[in-house]
């Protein structure tokens, strides 16, 4: 993993990233999530970042779950210092968390682990067709 710069994962227009890749965001992402963070009342794990309401999300466990599902998540209105949270604990078919390794730092002993789970995952054929990826039941 020498060599591999942190950039996140980004999806439609947001930036997703790992607690422990927060000192690598850029700095207005970090101020606004640690903003969220010590107003939140709840676990979180990733972050899932835009710069008008940047969110904390809770998955399942990165270390357990090959695909963790996601829990709950809460978007941060920074203007109202309120959050609107979402439990997807009991949801049939909560978002699914895939290519874990891209929301990790570069140094993260993790991250050989997570590349052979997505290299085997693209192997198998599991993301060929992105509309069918997501969601636990797509």
């Amino acid at each position: 993993m020498k060599g591999r710069r942190f950039g996140g994962k980004r999806v439609g227009g947001f930036l997703y990233f790992h607690r422990d890749a927060l000192g690598l965001v850029p700095e207005e992402a970090r101020r606004a999530v640690e903003e969220a963070a010590a107003r939140a009342a709840f676990d979180w794990n990733v972050v899932k970042y835009s710069p008008s309401r940047p969110s904390l999300l809770l998955y399942e466990d990165l270390d357990e779950a090959a695909f963790p599902a996601l829990l709950m998540a809460a978007s941060y209105d920074p203007e109202a210092g309120t959050f609107e949270v979402t439990d997807y604990s009991r949801r049939a078919n909560p978002p699914i968390l895939h290519r874990k390794e891209a929301l990790l730092p570069p140094d993260d002993p993790r991250l050989p682990a997570f590349l052979a789970i997505t290299r085997k995952a693209e192997e198998k054929g599991v993301f060929a067709d992105v509309t069918r990826i997501g969601t636990r039941v797509s």
